[in-house]
């Protein structure tokens, strides 16, 4: 999501973009040192437990107020379960705390159902992916992100009577376990220590980051 949010900013003459993944140190430090040349900054971290993650949230902490008028900041959200609305009380605590700190917000991207980009085949996640290129060029002309395609991607909010009943009859068939699991499995991880390791392989070498899993990233302009 990030690459395609990139592609799409950059797709717009005159623009590059720098990512920092905000859970390496060095780089998160970094990055903070850039956060005063950047005309837009996307914050981007995934959703656990109706939170964000502890390297989001101290990285954020440090973000000094706005030094600049023309300084835009917007997010991206993404969680594994599919109903968005569990997302929703943490897009008005990001928004409201980048306008209190003197940033404009020009929007949010909430994405559920995360994984199916990694565990679904590619040409399910063209219309979506080609949806977030597109904000990246609405963040690259210095366009606040349509209501339009923002409502499209976080569908659903919620569950219908029906919906309900057929994802529980997924969930007692193990079909939701399944994505975790073959994760659990790669990492050499057991369901019962899950919790006590993170599924993350991560690799540092002269000053460039390769992640593999899930994980937060800051990118400025």
């Amino acid at each position: 999501m990030l690459n395609r949010f990139t592609e799409g900013f950059t797709s717009i003459p005159g623009n590059h973009a720098d990512t920092f993944h905000v859970h390496l140190k060095t780089r998160a430090f970094e990055s903070l040192n850039k956060l005063g040349e950047a005309d837009l900054i996307l914050i981007a971290f995934p959703i656990y437990f109706h939170s964000m993650p502890g390297q989001v949230k101290a990285f954020m902490e440090a973000i000094p107020n706005c030094s600049n008028s023309g300084q835009t900041m917007v997010f991206l959200i993404q969680c594994g379960f599919p109903d968005t609305a569990q997302c929703l009380p943490m897009q008005r605590y990001v928004e409201k705390w980048a306008t209190r700190k003197g940033y404009r917000v020009h929007g949010t991207i909430v994405k559920g159902f995360g994984p199916s980009l990694e565990a679904m085949p590619a040409r399910t996640n063209t219309k979506w992916l080609h949806q977030i290129f597109s904000l990246g060029q609405d963040a690259g002309a210095c366009r606040p992100f349509p209501e339009r395609i923002l409502h499209e991607l976080s569908a659903p909010a919620t569950f219908s009577p029906v919906l309900l009943l057929f994802m529980r009859l997924l969930a007692k068939l193990g079909i939701f376990d399944l994505y975790s699991k073959r994760r659990l499995r790669k990492n050499k991880v057991s369901v019962r220590n899950s919790y006590a390791r993170p599924l993350l392989d991560e690799q540092e070498d002269t000053g460039n980051a390769t992640v593999k899993g899930k994980g937060a990233e800051a990118s400025p302009r």
